[in-house]
């Protein structure tokens, strides 16, 4: 599949980041590679905007970050737009699936359910405290 130019810069102003920010923290791509558990081509991919990211990798990029430099916002430096457009990708008819089955459950189980993730209403079930956190940056940011 052909990316478009949108894509692509997405793809390299991702990579700059990565660059930066491994730079800034004295990390060798090499290091990076094996504590997210990825070949090094593929971190040099990366950095270089020839290989897309999938959301697996960029969580385990900012858990990486996160877990090893707790004062470091990987969300912000990372593009939280990208996190925000992989969680799009979820299509309407998976999504009306999803909210079906969990209103399928026995009530007490529903309300039991929407207690422990913290929701209001079952849309909400699709934003994770990453994409809550990326979008209040997003705001924060225009």
């Amino acid at each position: 599949m052909k990316l478009s130019a949108a894509d692509k810069s997405t793809l390299i102003d991702f990579g700059n980041r990565l660059k930066r920010v491994l730079l800034r923290l004295k990390i060798k791509q090499k290091d990076f590679a094996e504590k997210i558990n990825v070949t090094p081509n593929t971190v040099c991919l990366w950095v270089k905007g020839k290989r897309d990211i999938s959301l697996t990798y960029l969580y385990r990029i900012i858990d990486y970050f996160h877990d090893s430099f707790p004062d470091f916002n990987a969300v912000l430096e990372l593009c939280p737009d990208m996190v925000l457009n992989e969680q799009r990708n979820i299509t309407s008819i998976q999504r009306e699936n999803i909210i079906s089955r969990l209103q399928s459950l026995p009530e007490d189980l529903q309300c039991e359910v929407a207690v422990k993730c913290n929701l209001s209403k079952w849309d909400e079930i699709f934003e994770d405290s990453l994409i809550s956190a990326a979008k209040k940056i997003l705001r924060s940011t225009r």
